[in-house]
């Protein structure tokens, strides 16, 4: 038995040891969170502007979640459009930018347009065990 653990406990430093000069050679990636944890995901189009905006719109529907008065909400949904028409503009600035680069940078062109191509099944709508169904965003 002795001899076994002993060979165990030395395939185990080993492994230890090379997963640690492993790990300290992966380059750290920053990843960013908003204030309920969930990671930010960070689009190619994403511009300072656009940021702002979505900031602004964060604000705004936290602003309303606190206290919801009318008044919060039409501020909220405001920010919302304001951020949705900027992030459409930005969107078409990226895509015409890539249109244009066709030539230059194809790789970059193709991997956006098949990233678009994907099918996303939508999320469809939940029934109750009874099979009632539940149309509330809650």
């Amino acid at each position: 038995w002795t001899s076994e653990n002993a060979l165990a406990a030395d395939l185990w430093d080993l492994i230890h040891s090379n997963a640690k000069l492993i790990s300290e050679s992966v380059p750290v990636v920053k990843t960013s969170v908003n204030r309920s944890g969930v990671l930010k995901s960070s689009s190619a189009w994403d511009r300072p502007s656009l940021l702002k905006a979505r900031k602004n719109k964060e604000k705004a529907w936290a602003s309303f979640e606190s206290s919801p008065t009318s008044s919060n909400l039409n501020i909220a949904l405001s920010q919302q459009g304001i951020f949705e028409r900027k992030q459409q503009q930005a969107m078409i600035l990226y895509e015409n930018k890539a249109a244009a680069k066709i030539k230059t940078n194809p790789k970059a062109f193709y991997s956006y347009m098949n990233s678009k191509r994907k099918i996303r099944a939508a999320i469809s709508c939940l029934s109750t065990a009874d099979g009632e169904i539940i149309n509330s965003a809650k």
